[in-house]
């Protein structure tokens, strides 16, 4: 009995407990109910990178089957070249995007620099490809949409981290593959049964819907506004991300003081990220995992992937296998920012490496053997199984935690020149990549036909 007394009183304390925990979740998640719209508005424009990057996808299957010729603006079938250079100028653009971003962000304010390297390109480049009737237009849309792209992957990591508090960072940075992946959802599921000018209309559209969410959402980064000598307004905009009081941001405005005038004291160039050993170590990462992400072939993946279902003989039609993989990847996107806090960046990193690895070879092997007329109709299944776990492990590391752990590993004073050389050399091995891959056929093992298919 006493012990059946003492059973029922640990079950109701530990309930009372429980209910008291939800209750404290609950109202901390209500008391950081700006913080997380602020978050949501920021990462709606990887929506427009995600449609960048899988446009081009259903585009290029358009124009180089002769099945939809009647439908093809431009009236004949492109080269596997001119396919090559519409997929890779994405990146050339990206490597000048960076450039405008960095000094917009610096010049004009986080908040304007995402409509002046971001917006702006967005809607010129989609607005380009809907009135294209040359393939060299093509190649400045994608050039222009580029810039955009890495516009996105300058500024919004670097408001996301300004506006957020340090628990919630590794979240917030990873969140925004979760809407580059809903981007490619949308273009995925529309754009095989629409043409190329409504798909640019809709890019258009939606990116203008972004734009207005970002005009009338979105407060400028404190960071920002004490570096131009507006506290009263830096305070302004941290009372409402942390909807808190005068007195209740006080010390958080003074740490960000404190860090800006460390930035004051300590400018640094170029030279200084390779002065130090810790710096150095920090570079070599740095370089080390953004060329990883573009060797592993995620790039050539995305940008043909309906060309390498087509390519595989499935009975499945190539543009209901990139849905399913588009759903699979939306959900997907959802392990890294739930798990990258609990099982730490180096563990997520080599999952990722590890299952790109296996499904990569799985898949090289698949064509191997198909190349040399083996038998593999039992195998039908294999290419998209393949397909699927290469997209899930590069989400779950190679995708999302890059930025996170870039922005973690340098000093404070060293963090902006750090992006400035990542970025150019993302989009510089981007490019050859794509190029070479496309090209030549020799990197990635799952586009060794795509150029005579093209």
């Amino acid at each position: 009995m006493i012990v059946s007394r003492h059973s029922s009183m640990c079950s109701a304390t530990s309930l009372t407990l429980s209910k008291k925990s939800t209750l404290l979740q609950i109202a901390y998640i209500k008391d950081r109910k700006y913080l997380y719209m602020t978050v949501f508005a920021g990462n709606l424009l990887a929506l427009c990178v995600g449609f960048s990057f899988s446009w081009s996808s259903p585009v290029l299957l358009k124009l180089t089957d002769e099945k939809y010729l009647d439908s093809n603006p431009l009236r004949r079938l492109i080269t596997s070249e001119e396919a090559s250079w519409i997929g890779s100028l994405l990146s050339l653009g990206g490597m000048f995007g960076v450039f405008l971003a960095v000094f917009t962000a610096s010049k004009f304010g986080r908040k304007k620099a995402l409509w002046l390297s971001c917006v702006i390109p967005f809607v010129a480049g989609f607005s380009i490809t809907g009135y294209a009737k040359e393939v060299h237009l093509y190649f400045l849309a994608r050039f222009i949409i580029g810039v955009g792209v890495s516009g996105v992957y300058t500024v919004v990591p670097m408001y996301l981290g300004e506006i957020s508090e340090d628990d919630i960072r590794g979240f917030v940075c990873a969140l925004m593959m979760t809407f580059e992946t809903a981007g490619e959802l949308i273009t995925y599921c529309s754009m095989p049964y629409i043409t190329i000018y409504a798909s640019a209309v809709v890019s258009v559209v939606i990116t203008v819907a972004v734009a207005i969410v970002i005009i009338s959402w979105l407060p400028e980064s404190p960071y920002f506004l004490l570096s131009m000598k507006d506290k009263n307004g830096a305070e302004k905009s941290l009372m409402k991300l942390r909807n808190e009081t005068k007195e209740g941001v006080s010390t958080e405005l003074d740490y960000i003081e404190s860090v800006l005038q460390d930035f004051v004291d300590n400018e640094v160039r170029f030279i200084d990220l390779f002065r130090t050993k810790a710096a150095r170590k920090s570079e070599i990462i740095t370089l080390g995992l953004t060329v990883f992400q573009h060797l592993s072939g995620i790039l050539p993946v995305m940008l043909y992937s309906q060309n390498i279902f087509k390519e595989t003989g499935s009975s499945i039609p190539p543009e209901i296998c990139t849905m399913i993989i588009a759903v699979i990847q939306f959900f997907a996107s959802f392990i890294a920012p739930n798990l990258v806090d609990k099982l730490g960046r180096r563990w997520m990193l080599f999952l990722s490496a590890l299952g790109m690895l296996i499904s990569q070879c799985l898949l090289g092997l698949y064509f191997f053997f198909k190349e040399r007329q083996y038998d593999l109709s039992e195998f039908y299944w294999l290419p998209i199984a393949c397909y699927i776990c290469f997209l899930i492990s590069y989400l779950i590391g190679f995708g999302p935690l890059i930025w996170t752990i870039m922005g973690e590993i340098f000093m404070p004073n060293l963090k902006a020149k750090a992006f400035l050389i990542g970025l150019e050399w993302l989009d510089v091995s981007s490019c050859l990549v794509d190029v070479v891959a496309c090209q030549y056929c020799l990197f990635s093992p799952v586009l060794l036909r795509l150029k005579e298919e093209a």
